[in-house]
């Protein structure tokens, strides 16, 4: 009787949790819309393709107390050295972007992602006026990396609990 109740009682606050204050309104359009579908983490990718490189929207810090350069490079991977001269700690994840430059502009390589694919996220970080160097390899995600000047991108924040405020450094490099 007490499994039938709770039972009842379950149902009822889901069907009242899935009530609509709002009411959604529906607008009729004469001609369709094309919706953008716009991805700055890799959880966000999982499963897609992207079908052409589209230039680069993130707001790249070049005035930072970050320093990165890249110490070796090739079409699979790149080991990256990383300098915090800011007066506080850094953290960063393993989230990171690759760019190609064309023209004087820079763009987003093509992302291929296995449907099946597990993320592991691992939090790094870095004392004031301390250097680290640590290796990101891209063979799964960036399979078309060919000869040219790239740039790899990465998100740094300095409150571990709070990583929505994040900044994002550059570095460039070359395939050859």
């Amino acid at each position: 009787m007490k499994k039938n109740l709770f039972c009842l009682c379950a149902a009822i606050m889901l069907l009242c949790g899935c009530e609509n204050g709002n009411q959604d309104k529906v607008i009729e359009l004469d001609t369709p819309v094309e919706l953008e579908t716009k991805t700055e983490s890799e959880d966000e990718i999982v499963g897609m393709e992207t079908s052409f490189e589209k230039e680069s929207t993130l707001d790249i810090l070049t005035d930072t107390d970050i320093l990165l350069s890249v110490k070796s490079a090739n079409a699979n991977s790149l080991e990256l050295e990383i300098c915090n001269k800011s007066p506080d700690k850094i953290f960063w994840s393993s989230w990171f972007v690759i760019e190609k430059e064309r023209n004087g502009k820079w763009y987003q390589q093509q992302i291929k992602l296995p449907e099946e694919i597990v993320w592991i996220d691992i939090l790094g970080y870095l004392e004031k006026e301390d250097t680290t160097i640590i290796n990101e390899n891209w063979s799964g995600k960036y399979p078309n990396i060919s000869e040219g000047k790239y740039r790899i991108i990465k998100s740094f924040f300095f409150d571990e609990r709070n990583q929505d405020e994040r900044i994002y450094v550059a570095c460039e490099f070359s395939i050859e």
